[in-house]
């Protein structure tokens, strides 16, 4: 694995930059995006995102933060992406073309040119703000809105256990720009669709507990998500629904995707490893969350789940 300065200066001698990053996207993916090719293109340098997929509204006005550059791509930059299988569809073919990688999961699995990972990130986000300095970007106000989107989604509000002091020393830098959190987090953490009070209810309604309340799990079909009117897009949040209920140690939040697979997303409190639960099914993660993709509808795939979670975890019934 590279040091992130040899990172960027193996980035700064090169041009026509595109950045890839996971499939439905979330704050920490777009944010990280974004910042990056905000820097890029501070500096003198081509570059544009190519998110392959709608990205969730609540974080479109960091689009605005970027310039539109039209420009065949001759290097790719990976961010916030474990495994090039999360790629959008639309991009799945450039999954061996990616020369850099920036991110902070354990399960990556070193698949560009040249890597810098750091787990101990709380978010990717925390990175790229490490970066700036050695690419020589600064820190804007526009840049440090998108790593504050990307550090305080993957925080949950600054909520979880992956936050540090590094998280708080660089939301300070970030702050000292001008960011108004309270805008930002109200756009983050409190307004919501009435599509998406829908979807909640739904998954409400949906959840059941199992071994005396240690394991909750919910779903998702896609004839709800139909009737709703509401696209894989806006899904954002709904992962930590089980997991905030007092008792449960592993939430796992089921939804079924129109291709007859499942979209698992997986949150777990100490001792529970959610990275070491989803390679199970070929996943991964971080400690506390992570995910993985499983053939069949949601009820059958939570069937398989429950049987999985009990040799996982040795709980009884």
């Amino acid at each position: 694995m590279k040091s992130l300065s040899s990172i960027a200066r193996n980035i700064k001698d090169k041009d026509f930059f595109c950045i890839l990053t996971h499939n439905y996207p979330d704050g920490d993916a777009v944010g990280s995006a974004i910042g990056l090719c905000r820097a890029l293109q501070k500096i003198g340098k081509h570059a544009k995102v190519t998110f392959g997929c709608e990205i969730p509204e609540k974080f479109g006005f960091l689009t605005d933060y970027i310039f539109h550059d039209d420009f065949t791509p001759q290097n790719y930059i990976s961010v916030d992406l474990a495994d090039t299988d999360l790629l959008h569809e639309s991009v799945k073919n450039l999954s061996t073309s990616i020369d850099f990688c920036i991110d902070h999961h354990k399960s990556n699995k070193n698949y560009a040119k040249q890597s810098f990972i750091d787990i101990n990130s709380a978010a990717n986000c925390e990175i790229i703000f490490e970066i700036l300095n050695e690419l020589g970007s600064g820190l804007d106000k526009e840049l440090a809105e998108c790593l504050y989107v990307g550090i305080a989604t993957d925080t949950g509000g600054f909520m979880y256990t992956n936050v540090t002091a590094r998280t708080h020393k660089i939301v300070s830098q970030i702050l000292k720009t001008g960011v108004n959190s309270g805008k930002i987090n109200e756009k983050l953490f409190i307004l919501e669709s009435k599509k998406h009070f829908e979807l909640k209810k739904i998954i409400y309604n949906n959840l059941k507990f199992y071994f005396s309340g240690r394991l909750a799990i919910t779903h998702v079909t896609t004839d709800d998500m139909s009737k709703i009117g509401i696209s894989d897009c806006e899904l954002d949040g709904i992962a930590s629904i089980p997991i905030k209920i007092e008792g449960v140690e592993i939430g796992i939040t089921v939804r079924e995707k129109p291709n007859g697979m499942c979209k698992v997303s997986v949150r777990t409190r100490y001792p529970v490893d959610a990275d070491e639960f989803c390679k199970i099914f070929g996943g991964g993660g971080h400690a506390r969350a992570g995910g993985f993709n499983i053939i069949g509808t949601a009820l059958i795939s939570i069937e398989k789940i429950k049987k999985y979670v009990m040799n996982f975890t040795r709980w009884s019934k």
